[in-house]
């Protein structure tokens, strides 16, 4: 193993410290330092200079000054006696000791900062749970959905272990917190009050209307919705043109003729001389469609 001398010169050059680089930030002349990392103690001034010497090296070099006085005393006093021996004091740890040191104290103390956060950290997503109402999802009806049957399925899901309630009345849930059942409509609009409780009493509360029109209603609506246009003409022939949504087409009415139109949506009604031809919606009033001999329109709204 190395000697102290040794030692420090490795610790020198290991750091790029040249021998004049030293001499001058230690003030010392060059052969003392020559001499201190050869280990020739016996050719330096007295023991109290070479120690004041030794602790400045250390500080230089960033190395323990205790353990550097230690291994100096060491070697000093084995030098006389087995010169051997002094290939052994490599053993010395020269460098200051870390100052973070991992001791079974220290280990256990990380140990229990690490279970009282994962605690705290259980604790908190528990504390976010219990402040959070549960999930209710709606997949069908639709919002403002018209329906023609007297039932309508409504079908979801919620958080599992939630109580469910429909128009008040408790449903079981199926697996996975999925649920379905048929409510039954009356005519018209209907709300649906779809509500979900969790164990921790929080609500989570959704309405879904629902228009109900059986098929009676929709004939009903579908006559209300009609209008019948009769056009008489006159004693000339007149060009007639139609355009709805339903399509567009043009004829030539003859003199003296009738032509009846079932309107069910907007329609506009262009004949080729307005005062030549007269018409009545919905068996009302007879009209003169215009009063001029030109091309005239009128829109037609059932």
């Amino acid at each position: 193993m190395a000697t102290l001398g040794e030692l420090l010169k490795k610790e020198r050059e290991e750091a790029g410290l040249g021998e004049e680089k030293v001499v001058a930030a230690l003030r010392v002349r060059k052969d003392y330092l020559e001499k201190i990392e050869s280990d020739n103690y016996d050719e330096l001034p007295p023991d109290v200079y070479v120690r004041g010497f030794l602790r400045n090296y250390a500080k230089l070099l960033d190395l323990d000054e205790k353990k550097v006085i230690e291994v100096y005393k060491h070697q000093r006093e084995i030098k006389n006696h087995d010169q051997e021996k002094n290939r052994s004091l490599g053993k010395y740890i020269l460098r200051k000791p870390p100052k973070l040191v991992i001791t079974p104290e220290f280990f256990l103390g990380g140990i229990s900062f690490l279970i009282v956060g994962i605690i705290a950290l259980y604790f908190f997503h528990a504390a976010g749970n219990f402040s959070k109402p549960p999930r209710l999802e709606i997949l069908s009806p639709k919002e403002n959905e018209t329906v023609t049957e007297e039932q309508i399925l409504i079908k979801g899901r919620v958080d599992e272990n939630s109580e469910l309630e429909i128009n008040g009345q408790q449903l079981e849930l199926r697996e996975g917190g999925e649920f379905e059942t048929k409510v039954v409509l009356m005519r018209g609009v209907n709300e649906i009050i779809i509500k979900a409780k969790n164990k921790f009493e929080k609500i989570t509360e959704k309405k879904i209307t629902v228009n109900y029109k059986d098929q009676g209603d929709e004939e009903t609506d579908l006559l209300r919705r009609k209008m019948i246009v009769k056009l008489k003409v006159d004693s000339e022939s007149v060009w007639l043109g139609v355009e709805s949504e339903e399509g567009n087409y043009s004829q030539t009415l003859d003199a003296y003729s009738e032509k009846i139109l079932e309107i069910n949506k907007p329609t506009k009604i262009i004949v080729g001389k307005a005062n030549g031809v007269y018409f009545t919606v919905n068996d009302g009033d007879l009209e003169i469609f215009g009063e001029s001999a030109n091309r005239e329109e009128k829109i037609f709204e059932p």
